[in-house]
């Protein structure tokens, strides 16, 4: 939902505010979408998302994903290669960074992870990535 010129309401599946509007463009879809006036005129619940902050952002997201995408392919499953899986200097959350660990140590693919995250695909996404680089992580045979 705009408002004020600032985005206060974005839904995607689970996702909700900048997380749904990333998935958007990270993931992209034939479609089509409208704008409709609405009645409401209730102040948004926080501060509002600057939209060319997440367009800017989104389109970075977008490459970066494409890339990870290309190097950590749908559907290969990966397991640990012994050396210590760390995470990127950039990603704060040691628990979601565990959570998509344990799930690619276990054999599962990053497409099918990225379904069970609460987060947009180019988090898990990258973090596989990454730690395919890194050699944490390697192709099973």
């Amino acid at each position: 939902m705009l408002a004020g010129g600032t985005i206060s309401r974005a839904e995607a599946g689970r996702l909700t505010g900048a997380e749904a509007i990333y998935l958007f463009m990270e993931q992209p879809f034939p479609g089509t979408f409208g704008f409709r006036t609405s009645a409401e005129t209730a102040a948004p619940a926080g501060p509002g998302l600057d939209p060319m902050s997440l367009i800017l952002e989104g389109a970075r997201r977008h490459d970066e994903y494409q890339q990870a995408k290309a190097f950590v392919a749908d559907g290969v499953r990966f397991e640990p290669a012994g050396i210590p899986a760390v995470r990127p200097e950039d990603e704060q959350d040691g628990k979601f960074a565990s959570e998509v660990w344990d799930r690619a140590a276990a054999g599962k693919p990053a497409n099918e992870c990225e379904l069970e995250m609460k987060t947009d695909p180019y988090r898990v996404r990258r973090l596989y990535a990454y730690w395919v680089e890194s050699r944490a992580l390697r192709p099973r045979v």
